[in-house]
């Protein structure tokens, strides 16, 4: 164990990097079951077309196939799911299923799924499935969504628009009357995705005899999709299992439910037996969730010294046919419509959100959601107004950023800026059974896994990375495989070389390790909380003060405006996994 300076520079071991490098990894694909077949899927050739035929005999003849779905069955299996948010007043979308029925909305819209014996022989048969559209006028353009005469997605919802918002502050009217100068931008951002290394992939395995489904997923989200999937298929959800093994990278495209993927576990119940389906390359493009397809419309109103005083904004956020289930596709949005105005003294703010639906691929949140797109208009922004008046880009934005004696300050749009010289640090870490570890257990993180006891050192480290500390391995409790179970004792043995690294700045701090275990969850056996907290003296005059599983904790010096440190106690429910064990670290300094 050593303390370091800072991390900049410094050569930082990750506690799953020997695993993984050695190819101990194992991911989705890596994972065979007795009976298990594979799944390809006919996808559409057109961004809306209506299905007037499909010819599925030669394909249900061939080689090695031993199921072959279409949209009219799986509707019988799933019930349809719209990505609705409540609290966004007025929303709608049109519902989704897995598979097309009678219309497609996008190029790669799944429309029918087969099973069979290899991946190769699912392809082939894929290939001989014939597939009449009758063309329909396709909206790609998001002012062609709207515009006079346009086509509709979803006809019976009586437009293109799925949401529709505006956030006011001050009077801009005013405002921009008095305004020394104007100026006004229109900015576009194109569509991203998430490219994760592993694509997305999973295999269902359902038992008739008991109703139970068992899904392995490479995703971020196993208790939501655990939830999900016992609502849309009519399951009790402690019959549901949903494992994630390692993955391989996500960066938010993992978070959602796909079409693809209800499709898989709806040929399992067909079939009763396991079904695996990992996206080529080329799937996830098509398929996985985009991001930022927006135009911003920007008006900012300034004074000669560069400070301003009003903006206006119009964004339309283009979100493919449907909204995203269940996180919805408003969420990006939304957040552009209120971080427009930045960390700047701005009072006098107008803004409109449209969101559209249109014949692209469905798009959601993605990592940074909405920030990118704001701070690219706003900054940009900044420097032409800078530029035109011939000043300093940085004195500009020192002219207009909120000041220490502001705070706690209130943007036009409601963001709360508060003091805070060390910042309060949660972290998460969520484990379930990896069988290539030693006693099954791992930390799941986005992109990939930890062993138990460095799931806990590396939540230490990011806790601490503020006061210049860093946790390096020890021989009694660092490695990329544990030994065994992360007992109580090994998480202790950390708190206990804890105070040690207290720095002199730091007066007091506060750290909460929750650990949660229970074999076998649910009700008949309730989740256990067993909270473990450091005591002592911290190295020259520092102080452990306390920990708290439930209590929020607030140290702060007189004067100053301190960020409340609320130490996590959510719950799950793992019904019928072997073990769960989930640690939350929170660092907080006064």
């Amino acid at each position: 164990m050593s303390a370091r300076a800072g991390r900049i520079g410094a050569r930082v071991k990750r506690g799953d990097d020997p695993r993984l490098l050695t190819g101990r990894g194992r991911y989705v694909d890596d994972l065979t079951l007795p009976r298990l077949v594979h799944t390809a899927l006919v996808r559409s050739a057109h961004a809306h077309a209506r299905l007037t035929r499909l010819d599925l005999d030669r394909a249900r003849r061939a080689s090695g196939v031993v199921g072959v779905l279409t949209g009219d069955a799986v509707a019988r299996l799933c019930k349809p799911y719209r990505g609705v948010l409540l609290h966004y007043k007025g929303m709608k979308t049109g519902a989704m299923l897995p598979l097309a029925v009678e219309r497609v909305r996008y190029v790669g819209e799944p429309i029918v799924a087969i099973a069979a014996e290899s991946r190769a022989a699912a392809d082939d048969a894929a290939a001989l499935i014939e597939v009449e559209y009758e063309p329909l006028p396709a909206v790609l353009a998001p002012d062609a969504a709207v515009g006079p005469g346009a086509p509709l997605i979803h006809p019976e919802l009586g437009d293109n628009i799925l949401y529709e918002t505006r956030l006011a502050a001050g009077d801009v009217e005013r405002a921009f009357a008095g305004a020394g100068r104007v100026w006004t931008r229109t900015f576009t951002t194109g569509r991203h995705t998430g490219v994760p290394l592993e694509p997305r992939s999973l295999i269902a395995d359902y038992e008739p005899a008991t109703r139970a489904l068992t899904v392995w997923i490479s995703t971020q989200v196993p208790h939501m999709m655990q939830a999900v999937l016992a609502e849309l298929f009519s399951l009790r959800e402690p019959r549901v299992r949903v494992i994630a093994p390692d993955v391989g990278g996500s960066f938010g495209i993992k978070i959602h439910v796909y079409q693809d993927d209800m499709a898989v576990c709806a040929l399992a119940l067909t079939l009763g037996r396991p079904v695996k389906f990992v996206a080529s390359r080329r799937e996830s493009f098509l398929s996985d969730i985009h991001a930022r397809e927006q135009t911003i419309r920007v008006e900012a109103a300034a004074d000669g010294d560069g400070v301003l005083t009003a903006m206006r904004a119009s964004i339309t956020a283009a979100v493919g046919p449907y909204s995203a289930y269940p996180r919805s596709s408003v969420v990006e949005g939304g957040q552009v419509l209120r971080l427009l105005p930045g960390p700047y003294r701005l009072r006098h703010y107008d803004a409109a959100l449209r969101v559209v639906a249109q014949n692209k691929v469905v798009t959601s949140q993605y990592r940074a959601v909405g920030h990118p797109i704001a701070t690219a208009v706003t900054e940009s922004m900044i420097d032409l107004v800078a530029r035109d008046l011939g000043l300093d880009p940085a004195e500009v934005r020192r002219r207009n950023l909120v000041r220490p004696e502001d705070l706690p300050y209130t943007s036009a749009t409601g963001n709360v800026f508060a003091f805070a010289d060390v910042p309060s640090i949660e972290m998460y870490h969520i484990e379930t059974p990896a069988p290539t570890i030693a006693g099954g257990f791992k930390g799941a993180g986005e992109a990939g896994a930890t062993g138990a006891p460095a799931a806990i050192l590396n939540a230490v480290n990011d806790a601490l990375a503020p006061f210049g500390v860093m946790l390096t391995d020890s021989a009694d409790h660092a490695g990329a495989r544990p030994a065994g179970a992360c007992s109580d004792e090994i998480a202790a043995g950390w708190l206990r070389q804890y105070p040690a690294l207290m720095r002199p700045r730091v007066r007091a701090a506060v750290l909460t390790i929750t650990l949660v275990a229970g074999p076998g969850l649910g009700p008949a056996n309730p989740i256990q909380r067993r909270p473990a907290g450091p005591a002592g003296q911290a190295r020259r005059g520092g102080q452990i003060v306390g920990s708290s599983e439930r209590t929020p904790v607030y140290r702060g010096r007189p004067g100053r405006a301190r960020q409340a440190l609320t130490p996590f106690s959510g719950s799950f429910a793992n019904f019928g996994t072997p073990m769960l064990r989930c640690y939350s670290t929170n660092v907080a300094t006064s």
